[in-house]
């Protein structure tokens, strides 16, 4: 309605172009001159970027002037775990983004002048962020008017946030305008030679179809080819790069889950026998509802179609018929037939949104006092739609106020209740969290039979009794299996398979499949190589784990890799044999029908192969078989070649050149070029940071 629950109300739609970007400073020249706090101590480090270290207070800073955003935009004072732990992992994203890119910017003299960001927002093509904010979204309408009313209204604005957030918008606006510029820079820099042009006209022109055998290195039993582990430091040390890893750590646990005891079933089913007739007889079924209930009592008026199922059959009952108690989805319920009415199943209204400028009483007071104005000025003629043009804070002041057609409960309760609840052309002030609203309900759709049912609702959970049970459980399970030894026998003993996670990081918030399991995360980075961790509970679950596989950054043990590397050693052992083999069999044998009758393989065909071909219809990913395949001669026999799954041996039948487009083939890599610079100077420049994470130290 208002501009600030537009704002709020679109979030949603921003959050995906706006808060992912870099939450820098709320204005220009802070981004570009944000000082660094230097605490000397160590123990107050987060990270380290581009050689510079950054200390705890700053990254708090991002995180606490970003979480007041997300409570400006939610209306919440308080953020729930997730929502705190998404916040630091933006915050950190933003943090990464200003050391990396902010020196870049430096670096090659980029600004963004305040003209420019007066342009973003008031010019003739505002930016995409302003334009989505300030569109009615009735007709699509950009509201230019709006966009200058909401930014004078700042200028009088004595709450902090609304203004904070809207510095916020702007220095998502400016970011992005830096983003767009250093960008633009290095794709202007980019261009294809002719050589390139020529090397993919080569690669593309050339189309061949084949015949061909493979030998599968499974054919060789592993048994049969020894692996020393000599050979496999010997290979990671020749491969180094290759293996290269973050540092990780492997998990396995036992789960004790905290479910309901059948005495936890029939003390919920007591209850609702219990205290089934004063739920069916209560004068007050709203209070006995919200005292009693999971789910708080609901006003709401509802068709046939959209009560439950278990509970339609009292849509043809008589008010205080009932139902239950019953049992289902690990609840018990029990309802109430409250009342039955015939209301509109929509209405068409408008209205003219008076917001107070500000939190204060006298704000709101001054609001109200305009509100009453206007209505008794429409009490005696005056024109709704005129007055909603001239008075009115909410996009739809340029339709007259008109919202359209629309349903209960699409607006917020008190409006939408009023509407529902008026006669048709009499106006009345409904008070909502945005304001005071003139409402008038212009037309109402068809009238319909509704229905108003108290649903008590128990869900059967688990009591402090069942719960002490399973953790005395869990918590002997623990002591009695209190090396990784004596865990391992166990479970091998009682035929249990633990549950398994692996390759953890020291940043992860939680464990898959175990929520608010950030604790364990960190405990398997404090613990040494099967340490046993205590009862830990995480959501619905007592769990015990076990660290079953250490991994530090760098270059890993040879233990760690040796199945790894082994199985690459041998494939190429087999590799040799089978070529070997294969070149006397050639010599022997030069037909590829007789030599894969000798081997016991079939021959395959595949047509159309270019250099280009990401990979073989029958083969899958074979990138050595098409190169040997697209410069071999027609009919003659080629190979081995020595392949991913196996060795090759193949026979080129049929060739076909076309000719291609030099411009075509030159649009087509700047365009490839041009995609690609708008993430990869990005991702390298974060890459040649030398970025050292160090915030498990803190979460």
């Amino acid at each position: 309605m208002a501009v600030l629950e537009k704002i709020r109300s679109k979030m949603g739609l921003l959050a995906s172009l706006i808060i992912g970007f870099a939450l820098l400073a709320f204005v220009l020249s802070d981004f570009l001159t944000r000082g660094r706090s230097i605490l000397g101590n160590n123990q107050f480090q987060i990270a380290e970027i581009n050689g510079k270290k950054v200390q705890y207070q700053e990254f708090d800073q991002f995180v606490n002037q970003l979480s007041e955003v997300y409570k400006f935009n939610s209306g919440q004072a308080n953020l729930n775990e997730e929502m705190v732990n998404s916040i630091r992992e933006q915050s950190w994203q933003q943090l990464v983004d200003e050391y990396v890119l902010g020196d870049e910017y430096r670096a090659v003299g980029l600004s963004v002048s305040s003209k420019e960001v007066l342009d973003m927002v008031q010019g003739s093509e505002p930016h995409p962020y302003i334009r989505q904010l300030f569109t009615d979204p009735q007709t699509q309408v950009f509201n230019r008017a709006a966009v200058l009313q909401f930014i004078k209204s700042l200028e009088k604005e004595t709450d902090p946030a609304r203004k904070n957030y809207w510095l916020y918008i702007e220095g998502q606006i400016i970011h992005e305008r830096y983003m767009a510029k250093y960008l633009n820079l290095i794709k202007k820099g980019l261009y294809v030679t002719s050589r390139q042009v020529q090397k993919e006209i080569d690669d593309n022109s050339r189309k061949v179809s084949f015949n061909f055998m493979a030998v599968n290195y499974s054919t060789i039993a592993d048994t049969l080819i020894p692996v020393k582990l000599s050979e496999v430091k010997k290979y990671l040390k020749e491969h180094a790069k290759e293996f290269e890893q973050e540092a990780s750590r492997d998990i396995e646990y036992v789960s004790f889950e905290i479910t309901p005891s059948a005495e936890d079933f029939a003390e919920v089913k007591s209850w609702m026998e219990k205290n089934k007739e004063e739920f069916f007889t209560t004068e007050d079924v709203k209070q006995f509802v919200n005292m009693n209930s999971d789910v708080s009592f609901s006003e709401k008026y509802l068709k046939e179609e959209e009560l439950m199922d278990s509970i339609k059959p009292l849509y043809k009952g008589k008010v205080g018929d009932h139902i239950g108690p019953y049992f289902a989805n690990g609840t018990f319920y029990m309802a109430r037939l409250t009342d039955i009415k015939t209301l509109p199943d929509s209405v068409k209204a408008r209205h003219i949104l008076i917001r107070p400028e500000n939190n204060t009483k006298e704000a709101y007071d001054k609001a109200k006092a305009k509100a009453d104005s206007l209505l008794v000025l429409l009490k005696k003629g005056a024109d709704f739609a005129e007055l909603a043009r001239n008075n009115s804070a909410d996009g739809s002041a340029r339709e007259g106020g008109d919202l359209g057609w629309f349903r209960e409960g699409q607006m917020v309760k008190p409006f939408s209740d009023a509407c529902f609840s008026a006669k048709k052309g009499q106006p009345q002030i409904v008070e909502t969290q945005f304001g005071f609203h003139i409402v008038e309900v212009t037309d109402r759709g068809k009238e319909v039979k509704k229905v108003q049912v108290a649903v008590l609702q128990r869900k059967v959970e688990a009591s402090s009794a069942t719960q002490q049970a399973i953790y005395q459980k869990a918590s002997a399970f623990a002591g009695n299996n209190n090396t990784g030894e004596k865990f391992v026998a166990t479970l091998k003993k009682q035929g249990i398979t633990p549950m398994r996670a692996t390759y953890l990081t020291d940043n992860m918030r939680e464990v898959p499949g175990l929520p608010n399991s950030r604790e364990l995360v960190r405990w398997a980075f404090k613990a040494k190589l099967n340490d046993i961790s205590g009862v830990m509970e995480l959501g619905d679950r007592f769990v015990v784990a076990r660290l079953s596989q250490v991994r530090e950054k760098g270059l890993p043990d040879a233990e760690q890799v040796k199945d790894q590397i082994a199985f690459l050693i041998r494939k190429e052992k087999k590799a040799q044999q089978i070529m070997q083999r294969l070149q006397q069999e050639i010599n022997a044998t030069p037909s590829l029908e007789l030599l894969a009758q000798k081997e016991s393989a079939k021959v395959d065909t595949v047509y159309d192969i270019s250099f280009a071909s990401y990979a073989l219809p029958t083969a899958g990913f074979e990138p050595a078989v098409i190169a040997a395949a697209t410069v071999s001669p027609v009919q003659k026999l080629t190979g081995p070649v020595k392949g991913n799954n196996g060795v090759f041996v193949l026979q080129v039948f049929a060739e076909n050149t076309q000719e291609l487009s030099r411009e075509l083939v030159s649009t087509r890599l700047e365009n490839n070029y041009l995609n690609r610079a708008n993430y990869e100077p990005v991702n390298v420049l974060k890459k040649l940071a030398n970025i050292k994470d160090m915030r498990s130290k803190f979460y």
